[in-house]
């Protein structure tokens, strides 16, 4: 069980703690300093059964008194903020992320959105933040529990009713999540996550304005960015969608998801990746760019030293052995070497002997900046907050 630096984070707890609990500390927080390496620590009852609010000291008397949150990239995305710098988006930012893409929404065509009424209630936060200047909002027939499995059916349920543009709120692990129910989606990805390899990372109003008007058909077809999907595939599992990485991993376990320890990648597969990325997709993108529809194999050992950006606050040195680039339609068998492999940076499938990923082509990601451009006084068909159009889209 790790011991989290609470001013750097939400601390989540898993079950309700007996009167008095032992944790292990695995690093040092930085409200503790005089804690070593391997003691042993006793917390009382009051870290509470949800979270402790950051900047709390998890000893406080402070009452926990919010749900926990089982979301993916929960547990893994805390231990990235341990040991780098990675930021917290809180249930409240995220509610006033919402509710800035939904008045943003009103700029364009109208329309009306479908919902998820996510367990931590943000999307109805963020209806309450906007004051009435929101789009008319219905919420899908789905009793949401704070899992994956939350996104997985809301994206078969969107797809079912034909919306023209799937949004999503979070990091890449939601985006994945999203596209593995609907692989052609038409995808509009606001950043709420860790990394934030594939989302966009623009002002949200803008971004509702961008939504609205690719809801009503006035973006042309280049104003979406067709991405590479990895298909991964085991003989334990069902296939398994990864949208920015795979990556082999020496040790046997799973742990807390998040890859952080450089010593143990054998290799991986990386697409979708900018410049500006950062984990896995930051060495990827330090050997050269990778063109659209293609992804890239590298295998680490002895050889060429490449400086990366492993996390936010993270910076490092790894040593790759072999690299080289493969287009949509290769299948790479994965090294006898690799013993779990990652998913977009969080360990989850076990390998076996006939373990392999296909590179193929994914979803379409809408080009905020693509868009804005087609429908601005000078570069395209409609002027931007111009005359809308009749009816209604989803």
């Amino acid at each position: 069980v790790f011991l989290l630096p609470s001013q750097l984070l939400t601390l989540k707890v898993l079950r309700r703690p007996r009167e008095s609990t032992s944790y292990i500390v695995v690093a040092r927080p930085r409200y503790r300093p005089e804690l070593a390496l391997g003691e042993r620590v006793q917390t009382g009852k009051s870290i509470g059964w949800a979270d402790v609010d950051p900047g709390t000291d998890p000893g406080s008397s402070q009452p926990a008194h919010r749900r926990v949150d089982r979301q993916p990239g929960g547990v893994q995305g805390h231990l990235r903020r341990l040991v780098g710098l990675a930021r917290v988006v809180d249930v409240e930012e995220k509610a006033n992320l919402i509710a800035r893409l939904l008045v943003g929404m009103t700029c364009g065509p109208p329309l009306v959105v479908l919902a998820l009424d996510d367990s931590g209630g943000m999307v109805r936060r963020a209806l309450r933040l906007t004051r009435g200047k929101a789009p008319p909002v219905e919420f899908l027939p789905i009793e949401a529990d704070a899992s994956e499995r939350d996104t997985h059916d809301a994206a078969v349920m969107l797809r079912a009713r034909g919306v023209r543009v799937l949004v999503t709120v979070g990091g890449d692990g939601t985006i994945r999540s999203a596209v593995e129910s609907w692989p052609d989606a038409r995808l509009v990805a606001l950043a709420a996550g860790t990394n934030n390899a594939v989302a966009t990372v623009h002002e949200p109003t803008v971004v509702g304005y961008a939504t609205s008007l690719a809801a009503a058909g006035h973006v042309p077809d280049d104003a979406y960015d067709r991405l590479t999907t990895m298909v991964v595939h085991t003989d334990d599992s069902e296939p398994s969608t990864a949208l920015v990485d795979v990556v082999g991993v020496r040790t046997h376990w799973t742990g807390a998801r998040a890859l952080w320890e450089p010593d143990d990648l054998v290799e991986a597969v990386v697409a979708n990746a900018r410049p500006e990325s950062v984990g896995i997709a930051s060495i990827a993108t330090a050997l050269g760019s990778i063109p659209p529809r293609h992804a890239r194999y590298i295998r680490f050992g002895p050889g060429q030293p490449v400086r990366a950006i492993f996390g936010p606050g993270l910076v490092g040195e790894i040593s790759v052995a072999e690299h080289h680039t493969v287009p949509g339609g290769t299948r790479i068998h994965l090294a006898g070497a690799t013993r779990v492999v990652a998913l977009d940076g969080e360990r989850r499938l076990s390998r076996n002997d006939n373990a392999y990923v296909d590179v193929a082509p994914g979803a379409f990601l809408l080009s905020v900046s693509k868009t804005l451009a087609a429908n601005s006084p000078t570069g395209g068909k409609n002027s931007s907050f111009g005359p809308r159009t009749g009816g209604h889209h989803d």
